[in-house]
């Protein structure tokens, strides 16, 4: 005889034990994907803050090649001469720049 439904309250006791097994598992599993991704938006953090710093000094350098050397001024150089000299990107560095940029406004708009 079951007084009380005591083998039922133990089975149900099981029962919950189990579920708290399967979501401790599934908390640990959610755990390491927030780490893994706080690990990436840190790298890309970097990544386009780096970028930048390139894309400042790259442009310091243009318009430094911009301004006139008074050296070239002296010298009588028509403006074709003095104009600064474009460089094409390389398709890696632009490919890259464009993929940080993605990736960036991914984690700005909350991806």
């Amino acid at each position: 005889m079951d007084l009380f439904g005591k083998k039922k309250l133990e089975e149900r006791i099981l029962e919950l034990e189990a579920d708290l097994a399967r979501l401790e598992g599934e908390k640990k599993d959610l755990m390491r994907t927030l780490d893994k991704r706080d690990e990436r938006i840190r790298k890309l953090s970097s990544a386009i803050q780096e970028a930048n710093l390139a894309l400042k000094a790259a442009e310091q350098r243009a318009s430094s090649r911009a301004s006139p050397a008074p050296s070239e001024a002296a010298r009588g150089e028509s403006p074709e001469e003095q104009k600064p000299r474009a460089r094409r990107l390389g398709l890696r560095l632009l490919n890259a720049f464009l993929v940080i940029g993605r990736r960036f406004r991914r984690l700005e708009s909350g991806w």
